[in-house]
């Protein structure tokens, strides 16, 4: 499989910051597939901007709302630039490929973000199991 850096550099703007909530999510996902999934997370939590990406547990840097804004205008002008181009590519409604789901330490103020979960994270500060945030 294709180095994790590589493969999601469209979606990164600068190295990972300190701070910043991490959200994971697996090498098999596309890098559109994350972008949706992202997409979702922010609209439904605007006090968020910019999170570090994780891929297969490495860090690879930082993503927010400009890097998919940028993203989301040139898929705009390209489908503009090519009559038909998208007919039946996209069905209508949400997508069901990916959903970031949140998790929360009952004891302190750590958050993770994960888009495939296959096993429940853990506090990074070593209180346990994190809860789920809905």
């Amino acid at each position: 499989m294709a180095d994790p850096l590589w493969r999601f550099r469209i979606l990164l703007e600068s190295a990972a910051e300190p701070g910043l909530v991490p959200v994971s999510v697996p090498a098999s996902a596309s890098p559109g597939e994350v972008a949706e999934a992202l997409e979702a997370m922010f609209a439904a939590e605007p006090e968020l901007t910019r999170v570090n990406l994780e891929v297969d547990d490495q860090v690879l840097g930082t993503t927010g709302r400009a890097v998919l804004a940028r993203l989301r205008e040139r898929s705009q002008e390209a489908a503009r630039g090519d009559p038909g181009a998208g007919d039946g590519a996209t069905l209508p409604g949400l997508s069901t490929a990916y959903v970031v789901l949140r998790f929360r330490c009952p004891s302190c103020a750590a958050e993770r973000r994960l888009l495939f979960v296959d096993d429940t994270p853990t506090c990074p500060n070593g209180h346990g199991a994190m809860e789920r945030v809905r």
